[in-house]
């Protein structure tokens, strides 16, 4: 929109660099003077290869730019549309449709709902409803007859989009019952044009929506016009005919077999989803939401943060300034117009909201992009808000008939049963006439208009946010911006990277002030918060979810260190056809559709412990039960304390220098305590007073996905895939009764989750578990002052929710009929090793991970470190001199825990350099001096890594041959993709712009590519492992949830889960996955090799270069250990 030409952030495929390179036309030679040939052809080919890479940069650039301009042109819509400027609206769709696009780029504009059809038939339907309020205005209403004739000449060799064909008709209809006769000539002289134009339409499945009259109008002149309404293409929305993983899913369950609506909510009937949606709308149409804080101290004399902020007039201060600017019209002009046809009142509430959300975080300093996002976002949203409410943009009466009809999904065994998710909202949609991907038009704005209203705010709010400091109560001003600089993990370079940050900087004498006056409320961004409905379904391509009123977020997740790479674009731009990746989207609606409730017992006993955070003699217990302690209770050194001698002839003593630097280091880690305490204080407030405040609802956590095809829960603050806390405060809003099995389940589960018996056997823990009952129960009755056996647990606080739970069944008339609601878990058994052993065959290194059946669950950890150290003690033998040192500084056996970290992060792709510093921190933990520790850490690295071929021969062996496809690849200027099992494509984004040869070129970074490759892959199959049980597991009626490699269900169903669970591994790696990897590098990359010489070369490294092992994978069926 709006300027900033120069501003382009290139982007998505260029990126990529996934075009083909030109074929060379054959080996040019070259006769040297003596007769010697000279080949040529690697030259010519890299030269080929940097013409193409050049263009598809570029290409990238004019996307982007594209992408920009669109939205853009939906801010000025928004702008024009606010003061009903019709010739303003309909010279905006003359430019629109002035401007031609590649056909490839139509696809991907709809994909970012930037289109040329959207906003064609929006700038058309908002001007016939403009024109239709009577306007008076005829010098704009002959503009626009003028404009609507210089449309249809324009699109005349062109195909529109069903919408704009609609609002053609209808900008013509209205302009025409004016009665104006010069503008009738006008128009008469166009319909013939117009017919000629449209030919058919189809308003059944439009994506913009329209009233009922209006639909009418366009019929009638349809009718009169004897211009054809059709129904639309036909559309199926079954799975690729060729995926065999999922043929089972094809036909539903019998009713013997479905085990019943795994969405179905007893709480939760039609009238009860109603009214939800109405809430859950009202509160999406807002940027913000307040929390009650209900830790805040009620007894206190002292007034609240927002009274004391009140008392400084900000929202005052700051109305007062947006006037003044905007009267000297200072800053860009588009804002001006924009905050001009704005409330000031709602403004100056909206900027005051993101002030104190930003100040109740109680953070001294804050990233200062997202804070100009934050205080732009409202501005947008309102101007977004008026325009759809002025002008009737969406209709609530038929999405709330949509919705009605979608939540029959939820409360109807025969919907369920029958369809996913996605197909029930196919249906619901296409009966109301509605494209499926429908959405509420114009929510998405461009880049540049972010960060030029971001900017235009954030001088109002730095000028207008004051208070007074000091005993003369000198005004001073809150915010100020500053650079930092800090050393952060770097995917690029193992040891990190130091980078400078814009940041925002809060006074710290009023942080200090706020610490005594406490906020009343919290303030929350609504994107951040789960919902209280079901979330509208993913649909094909990744397109419509999660909300009902905007997308408020990609099915793809960008990755940070590389921003400019549009992960949602290049997934998209590699599907082959519209129904590729359906299972993966499907796949996030089950787990987006799980209800949630609040485990009430659990947060009451968090909240009592968590007010005893200001105690510092409560510091010890509560960091047990990873509770911070506020940061207040640490002392900061005092300067004046420091009893020195005193500067002789201006100089300190060398005793002064030390006390000196002493105290400044003890200072530095004191503030480095409190700062870190204060951030871990407010992250757990955070998710108290949501849980809280959500504690009577029902909550549903959409999922989105990484590019490997990873999920994870969109709102941040609270959800089941956190840490011990998050997990013990949410259990299933569907209750199930447990039966024998699941009771013993119960039982079973949390003994597990203490993780003292993680090496016996399922009967040890069994015999275990019914010996503890008493304490168990012991836990939850008394769980602060009895024997608090449930703080001894490795998960303390699940341990307590399992504890409340086999009491609360124990105590029921009838356990075996208790309804449990307890999520109860099976995690895999170091589950990267489990992929690389089963894509290896390997048979020695799948018992380690518990592939096959055992009577005792194995422990990879373990087994390396006595490989470990049987290695150590032959090189004792053999008189090496560093096991000889070590022997003498650890003589006990190598720790498990010495090697455990990097075992287990073998699959994450650890490097040397990494396994070292992991090995190093364990010994540093054991009492050696850094530079020791340092020393014998890459000894007993090299050896972990030889232990770990040792173990798993075949894999690591792929894991080779996989790094060394990588740099080949890396040599075609090419980064590395595949596409999953289940049909998601995938790109790694390691990519940076370079010159090479003079130009400038997306090239892969090779180290990262190489080194990430085997990791990302195994990471995508055990998405995909997760995916296919949880569409197997629902297709059968189970409840379900997932944090990676760790599944959830019922007690009652923890025994159907286990079988499919394993059934879906097997069924996975026995569709010979390397070499189907293989095919897919070669049917990628070898088209590019012109030369057979090459060919032959690349066609050879493609070829798996691996011995597979004996394993039969069929074993895992058998096996107790794999998921437990």
């Amino acid at each position: 929109m709006i300027g900033r030409s120069t501003r382009i952030i290139v982007q998505s495929r260029s990126v990529s660099v996934l075009s083909a390179v030109s074929k060379v036309e054959g080996k040019r030679k070259i006769k040297k003077d003596n007769g010697e040939v000279k080949d040529k052809k690697i030259k010519n080919w890299e030269d080929s290869a940097l013409d193409r890479l050049e263009k598809e940069l570029k290409e990238a650039g004019a996307r982007y730019s594209r992408l920009q301009e669109r939205r853009g042109n939906h801010s000025k819509l928004m702008e024009y549309a606010m003061k009903e400027d019709v010739s303003g609206i309909v010279s905006l769709a003359e430019a629109t449709c002035g401007s031609r696009r590649e056909l490839k780029w139509i696809q991907e504009e709809r994909d970012q709902g930037c289109d040329m059809d959207m906003l064609m038939s929006l700038c058309l339907l908002v001007s016939s409803r403009i024109i239709g309020r009577e306007m008076k205005d005829e010098g704009k209403v002959r503009s626009a007859a003028y404009g609507l004739a210089n449309i249809v000449s324009t699109l005349r060799n062109s195909r529109p989009g069903e919408d704009t064909k609609a609002s053609l008709i209808l900008l013509w209809d209205s302009l025409y019952s004016l009665g104006d006769e010069s503008i009738n000539e006008i128009l008469e002289e166009t319909r013939p044009n117009l017919i000629k134009l449209i030919r058919s339409v189809d308003l059944k499945s439009s994506r913009v929506i329209m009233k009922e009259n209006e639909k009418i109008q366009v019929r009638n002149r349809l009718l009169e016009w004897k211009i054809n309404e059709t129904d639309g293409e036909m559309t199926d929305d079954q799975y690729d005919s060729n995926l065999s993983l999922v043929d089972r899913l094809r036909t539903p369950m019998s009713f013997g077999e479905y085990l019943g609506n795994p969405y179905s909510i007893e709480s939760l009937e039609k009238d009860e989803l109603k009214m939800r949606f109405d809430r859950q709308m009202e509160r999406d149409s807002k940027p913000w939401l307040e929390v009650p804080n209900v830790f805040l101290n009620e007894k206190s004399s002292l007034c609240s943060a927002e009274e004391l902020i009140d008392t400084w007039e900000w929202k005052k201060e700051i109305e007062k300034v947006i006037k003044r600017k905007l009267a000297k019209k200072s800053g860009n002009h588009h804002v001006r117009n924009l905050l001009s046809n704005l409330d000031p009142t709602s403004t100056s509430e909206g900027l005051h909201k993101a002030v104190l959300s930003a100040l109740g975080q109680g953070q001294s300093l804050l990233s200062l992009g997202s804070f100009q996002q934050s205080l732009a976002m409202p501005i947008l949203s309102l101007s977004h808000s008026s325009f759809i409410t002025t002008h009737r943009i969406t209709d609530e009466q038929t999405m709330s008939d949509i919705f009605t009809d979608y939540s029959n999904y939820f409360t109807d065994t025969s919907i369920s049963r029958v369809h996913s998710h996605r197909e029930w909202w196919n249906i619901c949609a296409r009966k109301r006439g509605l494209d499926p991907t429908f959405d509420t038009p114009l929510h998405t704005f461009d880049n540049d208009s972010i960060i030029i209203y971001g900017e235009f705010v954030l001088e109002v709010v730095l000028e207008a946010c004051e208070f007074p400091r000091g005993p003369r109560g000198t005004k001073t001003r809150v915010f100020s911006t500053k650079s930092v600089t800090q050393e952060e993990e770097s995917l690029l370079r193992e040891e990190g990277r130091i980078v400078s940050s814009k940041m925002l900087a809060i006074d710290p004498s009023l942080l200090k002030l706020l610490s005594y006056h406490q906020f009343r409320y919290l303030v929350f961004p609504c994107w951040q918060l789960p919902m209280e409905i079901p979330p509208r379904p993913w649909l094909d391509r990744g397109m419509a979810g999660p909300l009902y009123t905007t997308q408020n977020a990609a099915v793809v997740r960008n990755l940070p260190e590389f921003p400019k790479v549009d992960m949602g674009y290049e997934m998209r731009n590699r599907l082959k056809h519209k129904g590729q990746g359906r299972p993966v989207f499907d796949a996030l609606n089950c787990l987006g559709s799980t209800g949630w409730t609040i485990n009430r017992p659990v947060l009451d006993v968090l909240k009592k412990l968590f007010v005893m955070s200001n105690d510092p003699e409560k510091k010890g217990i509560l960091a047990n039960l990873s509770i911070p302690s506020k940061g207040d209770i640490i002392s900061i050194p005092d300067s004046s304390k420091v009893v020195t001698q005193g500067k002789v002839d201006g100089v300190f003593s060398i005793e002064d220098k030390e006390k000196w630097r002493e105290f400044y280091r003890q200072k530095e880690g004191a503030l480095k305590e409190k700062n870190e305490l204060n951030s871990l204080w407010y992250w757990m407030l955070y998710r108290l007073v949501l849980a809280e405040y959500f504690s009577s609802s029902t909550l549903f956590f959409p999922h989105n996905m990484d590019f490997r095809g990873r999920v994870y829960p969109i709102s941040p603050l609270l959800n089941h895939m956190g840490d011990d806390v998050n997990r013990s405060i949410l259990k299933f809003a569907r209750g199930k009764t447990v039966g024998a099995r699941g009771l013993s389940w119960l039982k079973l589960h949390c003994i597990n989750l203490t993780g003292k018996l993680k090496r016996q056997s399922v009967e040890e823990r069994m015999k275990v578990a019914e010996e503890s009952v008493e304490k168990m129960i012991d836990s939850a009755d008394r769980p602060l002052d009895g024997d608090r056996w449930w703080m001894e647990s490795e998960e303390p606080w699940q341990t307590l929710a399992a504890c409340i739970e086999v009491r609360d069944a124990l105590r029921s008339p009838d356990p075996e009929l208790f309804v449990s609601h307890l999520p109860i878990h099976q995690d895999g058994s170091c589950n990267g090793l489990q992929h690389y052993a089963a894509l290896g065959r390997d048979r020695g290194g799948g018992s380690e991970v518990n592939l096959l059946p055992a009577p005792f669950p194995a422990d990879v950890y373990s087994s390396v470190a006595v490989r470990v150290e049987e290695k150590r003690k032959i090189d004792e033998t053999n008189g090496v001199e560093i096991a000889l040192r070590l022997r003498e500084k650890l003589k006990e056996p190598v720790p498990r825990k010495v090697i455990k970290q990097t075992v287990m992060t073998t699959v994450y792709g650890v490097t040397m350099y990494g396994a070292v510093q992991q090995i190093k921190r364990q010994l540093k933990a054991l009492g050696m001096d850094g530079e020791e520790a340092a020393e014998f850490a890459s000894y007993l690295a090299k050896h972990t890594f030889a232990s770990l071929s040792d173990a798993f021969a075949s894999s690591m062996q792929l894991k080779d041959w996989l790094r060394q496809c990588a740099r080949g690849i890396g040599e075609l200027m090419r980064p590395v993709e595949w596409v999953t099992p289940l049909g998601l494509p995938v790109m790694q984004p390691y990519t940076k712009s370079s010159r090479k040869k003079g130009k400038l070129v997306m090239m892969p970074i090779t180290s990262k590519q190489e080194n990430a490759y085997p990791p990302n892959l195994v990471h995508s199959l055990d998405s995909t492992h997760m995916m296919l049980t949880a569409l197997h597991v629902s297709h059968k009626g189970l409840t379900f949830a997932a944090v990676h490699d760790c599944f959830w269900t019922h007690a009652a169903d923890v025994d159907v889960m286990g079988v499919v669970c394993r059934e879906q591994f097997v069924a996975l790696h026995q569709e010979d996955l390397v070499k189907g990897f293989s095919g897919q590098m070669k049917d990628s990359y070898l088209p590019f090799v012109s030369e057979e010489e090459d060919k032959k070369k690349f066609d050879d490294l493609f070829s798996p270069k691996v011995d597979p092992g004996e394993l039969d994978i069929k074993e895992v069926l058998k096996s107790v250990y794999f998921f437990s």
